[in-house]
């Protein structure tokens, strides 16, 4: 995406406003158009024209309009970037109120502190014709164009005129209460629009039932990367301010786990298997992380003892992460969505997996899905005669920062692919993100006469391999990596898909 000129992307609105998202697409060279709504486009107009008329068209130039930082949706309506200055406006149609205008620059301020300049941030408001500005407190001041005039003014002719979407990184904005802790207790982070309103949703149920001494029960699903985890630890950091907070994670605990504990007050991270009628006595809040893999006697547990209690209970899930024969024979999911009055809520925005990882690896599992991207240039991979050589390219991708995934392995009967390194394995990685992973495939995989990815029994016969092989590789935040195993039938399977054009 360029940048534009402000005077000259709105010429054409009093004659023809319908042609102004096809006009913009044409000076921007966005992918795709952008629909620009009637009140955004009459904000934008009385913006430029005003700006025009005390600055000129000089000025008006090097600004990207309506970006969206890719993965998290987060918008910004102006943007001008030179050497030292990001500026930043926003443009309302009409006044809403102090705290949502505060709130939204000092999101974009802390979006825009990638960028390693000084931000300067602005709100237009189109009805009263008014500027607010953000000072550097992070206070919301009533300011005037003849600020905004200066500071337009000052900014270097030589400003940044080049593709916008390079300069951010999703990594630098996705925080994980598991990857990156630190961030994660000092409040160093935003939710999305969604996650926001769920849990706006889901605190205001809470002190519905609560005021009644009733118990409250809801479920977060969602797909990998739509932020479930992070939402759930989220709400349970805050639920802590005022109650015994118990975050149960029903697969292996890690060390990121055992490192949240303690940190913050009234607050514990339990592996599964430590939860006990014991253990349910002690708090006030239960909140479960990949719930679709208890087991039906601890989940009965809890929940006789959460509606017996009057106590809170959220559960997250994701049916399609099922591992295991007998994970699908207890069946949790179905067993959640029957208790008695549950909310659910689902979310369906993935803001951890960029769109082109996300189709490469829809169209890698089905090949008769349909997908947008054409080009997969965070998507490498290679071919292995043998065990040897795929563990060469393993250890060399290794060393260059992939985070290598092995299926978790039997304890009883070994298999082909065992004799490849071993690292962390599918079981051990569930829940957490990498920005680079890289997994390997051998002669277990095909794809059946559907097109779908199938692959031999696990050794161990309660354990899926396609399962185990989609944990892995949803794991991955940027780059993916696959080293296919002495199946060439496979190997030119999955070039078909990321040769096309």
């Amino acid at each position: 995406m360029k940048p534009i000129n402000l005077y000259t992307l709105t010429r054409p609105l009093q004659k023809n406003p319908n042609i102004i998202s096809q006009f913009e697409q044409h000076l921007s060279k966005r992918t795709d158009e952008q629909r620009i709504k009637e009140r955004e486009i009459w904000t934008l107009e009385k913006l430029a024209n005003q700006l025009y008329i005390l600055l000129g068209i000089s000025p008006l130039e090097g600004f990207y309009y309506s970006f969206k930082i890719p993965q998290i949706a987060k918008e910004f309506d102006l943007i001008k970037i030179t050497k030292d200055i990001v500026l930043n406006i926003e443009l309302k149609s009409e006044f809403t109120t102090d705290e949502k205008i505060s709130k939204q620059l000092i999101q974009n301020r802390h979006y825009l502190s990638c960028l390693a300049r000084k931000t300067i941030l602005f709100t237009y408001i189109a009805d009263s014709n008014e500027i607010y500005a953000l000072d550097k407190d992070n206070q919301l001041i009533h300011s005037s164009f003849k600020t905004l005039i200066s500071v337009i003014k000052s900014l270097s002719l030589d400003f940044y005129c080049d593709d916008i979407e390079s300069l951010f990184r999703t990594r630098d904005f996705l925080v994980s209460p598991l990857r990156t802790p630190d961030k994660f207790i000092k409040g160093q982070y935003f939710l999305t629009d969604q996650q926001e309103e769920f849990k706006k949703n889901i605190f205001k149920d809470i002190q519905q039932t609560q005021s009644h001494a009733s118990p409250y029960i809801c479920q977060i699903q969602g797909l990998p990367g739509t932020g479930k985890t992070l939402l759930l630890y989220d709400i349970a950091k805050e639920l802590a301010i005022n109650k015994r907070v118990c975050v149960i994670h029903c697969a292996q605990m890690t060390e990121e786990h055992r490192c949240l504990n303690g940190k913050i007050n009234n607050f514990s991270v339990i592996e599964v298997k430590r939860f006990s009628s014991e253990t349910v006595k002690q708090y006030d809040v239960f909140i479960t992380d990949e719930t679709h893999r208890i087991y039906t006697k601890q989940f009965d547990m809890l929940l006789s003892n959460v509606l017996s209690e009057n106590k809170i209970c959220i559960l997250g899930v994701d049916k399609g992460q099922i591992l295991s024969k007998q994970e699908l024979k207890r069946n949790i999911p179905d067993k959640i969505d029957n208790i008695p009055n549950i909310c659910t809520f689902v979310l369906s925005k993935k803001v951890r997996t960029n769109v082109e990882i996300s189709d490469f690896i829809n169209k890698l599992l089905d090949l008769k899905t349909n997908i947008k991207t054409k080009q997969f240039n965070n998507v490498e991979v290679f071919y292995a005669n043998n065990y040897r050589e795929a563990t060469e390219i393993i250890n060399h991708y290794r060393e260059k920062g992939y985070f290598y995934i092995s299926y978790t392995r039997s304890n009883y009967h070994s298999h082909a692919i065992d004799r490849l390194p071993i690292n962390f394995n599918t079981h051990y990685v569930i829940g957490q993100e990498y920005d680079n992973v890289l997994m390997a495939l051998n002669e277990s995989f095909q794809y059946n006469e559907h097109g779908k990815l199938e692959a031999t029994t696990h050794p161990n016969p309660d354990y899926l391999f396609p399962k185990l092989f989609y944990q892995g590789i949803t794991r991955v935040r940027e780059k993916l990596a696959l080293v296919v195993v002495n199946n060439i039938t496979l190997f030119e399977s999955i070039m078909e898909i990321v040769k096309q054009k």
